[in-house]
């Protein structure tokens, strides 16, 4: 199974992930592949860095290829969803150029069997944001928010893969992680999710 984890920033993609591997899932984006080429995205600036953005999920879309053929369980935290999204929201690109990349890019990318949207209440979100005092988060704004909001509800009218929506306000890890075994149809009591 191919699993994408979205969401914005301070949402708990991360923590979600991890709660995932017992279950038989590989985390994908920790893969120091994968990192390298995150590492190479995060240098760029507004369109450089969405192009390079672009670039790294297309490596991710190769990774999850490899996986599939090993039969592997794999997450990836943020996929391109994310990459145009933070690209509206930031004003890089309207939406008519987001629309077109996804006309260009989708049909040649892995497509997720699942895509876990996680959501949080605006000041839970920027709370979390700040305690974990990291230096990679963007504008936390509520405009910039709602912008990123509104713009995934479009990416997912373009999409054809099942995208669950799970908000993660006020609810322990157990329980979001809960919600996601249930969407995903694992049975919390087997380890390596092989009941289906």
């Amino acid at each position: 199974m191919f699993l994408v984890i979205e969401g914005d920033n301070g949402t708990g993609k991360d923590t979600l992930a991890q709660g995932l591997e017992k279950y038989g899932f590989k985390i994908l984006t920790y893969d120091k592949r994968v990192k390298e080429f995150e590492k190479v995205a995060r240098q760029g600036t507004g369109e450089e860095k969405t192009k390079r953005f672009l670039a790294y999920g297309k490596a991710c879309s190769d990774f999850v290829s490899e996986s599939k053929k090993k039969n592997e369980n794999v997450i990836l935290i943020r996929y391109w969803i994310s990459t145009l999204a933070a690209a509206y929201a930031d004003g890089v690109y309207d939406y008519e150029k987001i629309s077109d990349i996804i006309d260009t890019i989708y049909p040649k990318l892995e497509k997720p069997d699942m895509l876990l949207r996680l959501n949080c209440n605006f000041n839970e979100r920027v709370q979390r944001i700040q305690n974990r005092k990291s230096a990679n988060f963007d504008d936390v704004t509520k405009t910039r928010a709602e912008k990123y909001e509104w713009i995934s509800s479009k990416i997912k009218a373009k999409t054809d893969f099942k995208w669950n929506e799970i908000d993660t306000s006020n609810k322990s890890i157990e329980e979001v992680c809960q919600e996601a075994l249930e969407a995903i149809g694992i049975n919390k009591g087997t380890l390596g999710g092989d009941e289906r």
